[in-house]
């Protein structure tokens, strides 16, 4: 099981493998939270365009050969050849080619084995709902639109009625500052999402939604709806969502990491470190948004950085 800070210890490896009994999800929203340990970098740079914003805002589980269809793991291995896979691994002199060959010699292609996409069928309601929107609240319309045309599949309409249930349960605040910190992570080098969720999580930590959240789902198990505040999307205001990327209070210390490893050049799998204008499946319309949107994030993030210098 791998499940949000958890993932966060594998998913930046270069190898990343998943068997049939692997689970990944990022249900941060679901407890007053949002998808951290770098989920601002990889969420967005998956292979098909919207499925991040999808599985973080939505918490939806992968599991199995899902994980690798979703460009979440590297590489497919069966759990009964897992032991044969560290044996290989162990018998070699080390070093990255050993691993590399040790892996590709073990793993196997799902297709093959009769393990297609389990969202293959979804991915079209995927693209309409989480690719190029402009906010949460558009989401939930593009959604509410296929839960009710009849010109959909019955199966289309009901896997989109299933999401606009999950995301009425889940904090709108969340929901708002996950969709804000994505669309910030996709220009973003790993080193600078990890200091913005850094920044992040510090401002969470004293939100009425986290402490809530974690209360009433983690700690009383309880069955009954969360009580959050703002209780509503159109409540969690552009000024709210923007408090959560400011600095950390003067006094406090800011994320520093280690300047010996170079995180802009990290070593990672197939699609990771793609950047934004070699994504398949990206549509025509975000391309155009895409250079604008590049400058923005530069600038707030500039303005950002001086605001704080001159606090000090």
């Amino acid at each position: 099981m791998i499940v949000g800070g958890g993932v966060g210890i594998s998913v930046h490896s270069p190898y990343c493998t998943a068997t049939e009994n692997t689970l990944f999800a990022m249900p941060e929203t679901a407890i007053g939270f949002f998808p951290d340990v770098g989920a601002s970098f990889f969420l967005p740079r998956l292979p098909f365009t919207g499925m991040g914003l999808f599985l973080a805002l939505t918490g939806y589980r992968l599991k199995g050969a899902d994980v690798l269809h979703a460009g979440i793991a590297s590489h497919y291995i069966p759990s009964d050849a897992i032991e044969r896979l560290v044996e290989r691994i162990s018998d070699g002199m080390g070093g990255r080619e050993v691993v590399e060959n040790a892996i590709e010699n073990t793993c196997v292609e799902p297709n093959d084995d009769g393990l297609s996409f389990g969202l293959e069928q979804h991915l079209e309601t995927i693209w309409q709902c989480f690719a190029d929107v402009d906010s949460v609240e558009d989401v939930l319309q593009r959604l509410q639109k296929i839960a009710t045309d009849s010109e959909k599949t019955e199966n289309a309409r009901k896997f989109a009625s299933s999401l606009v249930t999950t995301l009425n349960q889940m904090s709108p605040t969340s929901l708002k500052v996950t969709f804000e910190q994505l669309k910030r992570g996709e220009y973003m080098s790993l080193e600078n999402c990890f200091k913005m969720e850094y920044r992040m999580s510090q401002h969470f930590m004293e939100s009425h939604d986290f402490v809530e959240g974690v209360s009433h789902k983690l700690i009383k198990k309880s069955k009954e709806p969360v009580e959050w505040n703002p209780p509503t999307l159109k409540q969690v205001t552009s000024d709210i969502v923007n408090s959560y990327f400011r600095p950390v209070p003067v006094g406090d210390v800011e994320l520093e990491l280690p300047t010996e490893y170079d995180l802009q050049h990290t070593p990672s799998h197939r699609t990771s470190y793609r950047e934004w204008n070699t994504q398949p499946y990206m549509p025509p319309a975000a391309i155009e948004k895409a250079k604008t949107a590049v400058a923005e994030v530069e600038a707030r993030n500039e303005a950002e950085a001086a605001a704080a210098a001159g606090k000090k």
